[in-house]
């Protein structure tokens, strides 16, 4: 099997699905073929990029959320893993941009 395959994680428990990121096309097509129909791996589709060789995508499971939470949820994170990244996501966000002035 690809190596690449290999870091796929299935869908499965609370984890609803997922995405792995590839460098060149053809190496998106063997790791889409090899995912199709695999137990863990619904619904898997192909990203491509633009650029031929830059991050193309595959998924599978439903589309991803939006939401950080709601996404967190969808990879299977534990509900205060969620919680920690939130506050932390939100005190970073409220002191972008601020300057530090003695």
């Amino acid at each position: 099997m690809d190596g690449a395959v290999l870091l796929a994680v299935p869908a499965g428990g609370s984890r609803r699905g997922g995405y792995l990121s590839v460098g060149a096309v053809a190496e998106a097509v063997r790791v889409w073929a090899a995912l199709r129909g695999r137990p863990g791996f619904p619904r898997v589709r192909l990203g491509l990029s633009l650029h031929r060789n830059t991050c193309h995508t595959v998924s599978w499971g439903p589309l991803q959320p939006r939401d950080d939470a709601e996404r967190g949820r969808y990879f299977g994170y534990a509900p205060s893993a969620i919680d920690t990244f939130l506050l932390l996501h939100h005190v970073s966000r409220r002191g972008a941009g601020r300057c530090n002035r003695p």
